[in-house]
């Protein structure tokens, strides 16, 4: 069985082009934690340091579910990063080199500064993934760095490729969760992730969690949060 990590981050990006500076998102992740999700995903954004601190504190004192939060890797970022208590910190890239084309941190190229990183957070009792593209030498390179998990990105079955790609991919994907899981390490699923695949893609052999937000948000316009939430439990547990 998967988890659900429910990703906030895209009704904090609909909030502020509303400018609904109000929006409660520690009260949506009391209902998201009803509605049976295992965890909360949330982006700290180095803009924002003042009001994200304020807003993180407040989930931690209501919302009950594991916190995974995940850090640019840029200085500022991660100077914050470690004065939080959370389970889980996910480094994604940040505006600056240490990006592959996919958009996942090329750890390769990061080498001993990733590695004495990694030892610092979790010298502090956090759990350290990383974002990276479906590539196992990425993946042994996480390994290598002493991370616990890996975040693989997934693009989405893009219906314009034709079922020949669509499968090579699903099998990449498939293929390097196995090999990661058989490293000892988390595997989550991330981007790309809606109620069509949701199901596929947690029966993969070694995947650990699903992280899903923007098909989730979409579907509560209609049915509400919980129960949107519910539903993609149901696909992924």
């Amino acid at each position: 069985m998967a988890r659900l990590c429910l990703n906030i981050d895209p009704l904090c990006g609909f909030r502020e082009r509303v400018h609904a500076g109000s929006s409660d998102i520690a009260s949506l992740g009391v209902i998201a934690e009803i509605g049976g999700a295992d965890d909360l995903v949330y982006t700290l954004r180095p803009d924002l340091p003042a009001v994200q601190e304020k807003e993180i504190l407040l989930i931690r004192e209501m919302v009950r579910i594991p916190l995974n939060l995940r850090v640019p890797f840029v200085d500022e970022a991660l100077k914050t990063a470690v004065g939080f208590s959370c389970e889980t910190v996910t480094l994604v890239p940040g505006k600056q080199p240490g990006a592959t084309p996919s958009g996942g941190l090329d750890v390769l190229g990061l080498g001993s500064r990733m590695e004495r990183l990694i030892q610092d957070i979790r010298a502090r009792g956090m759990a350290v993934c990383l974002l990276v593209d479906a590539n196992i030498h990425q993946v042994k390179s996480a390994a290598k760095a002493g991370a616990d998990g890996v975040e693989l990105i997934f693009t989405g079955t893009d219906p314009a490729k034709n079922a020949r790609d669509r499968a090579d991919q699903m099998e990449n994907l498939a293929s390097t969760a196995l090999a990661a899981s058989k490293m000892n390490l988390r595997v989550l699923i991330g981007r790309g992730v809606h109620y069509q695949n949701a199901a596929a893609l947690a029966a993969m052999n070694g995947v650990t969690e699903i992280v899903a937000g923007r098909a989730v948000f979409i579907r509560a316009l209609y049915t509400g949060l919980e129960s949107a939430v519910r539903d993609m439990v149901a696909l992924v547990h």
